[in-house]
């Protein structure tokens, strides 16, 4: 079976992908980051490998992620302050880490660095 993790704000994306058989995990609203961002999930949780970081005040998600997947709770002081609310904001292809580099958090960079990903920086915003 497939996963996505979704916004909880769009019922009928997570709909159509059960249609194709998709398992679908709800993303969080995290009020720490300004209204626009407080849905995305690409910044509340990463994947790599078979581990998920994610943000420890997504605690639903941390417990719906733990039965598949190694789990590491980070970014404890987040903000939604550009550049401290994409450290986990990351694209991961291949044994690239496009992201970043210097707000990743730390536990992902310990990890990349460990298992031979390379970081390749790139402006956000």
């Amino acid at each position: 079976m497939n996963k996505a993790i979704l916004s909880v704000n769009h019922p009928e994306f997570a709909e159509e992908l059960k249609r194709y058989g998709y398992e679908i995990t709800p993303g969080e609203t995290v009020d720490r980051f300004i209204p626009y961002e407080r849905d995305h999930v690409d910044m509340q949780c990463l994947m790599i490998d078979d581990t998920a970081f994610v943000l420890s005040c997504c605690k639903k998600l941390i417990d719906t992620l733990s039965g598949d997947y190694n789990v590491i709770s980070c970014c404890d002081d987040i903000t939604g302050i550009y550049p401290s609310n994409v450290a986990l904001n990351a694209a991961v292809i291949g044994k690239n880490v496009i992201c970043r580099a210097d707000s990743l958090n730390d536990k992902v960079r310990a990890y990349c660095e460990s298992r031979g990903y390379k970081l390749i920086n790139t402006r956000q915003g």
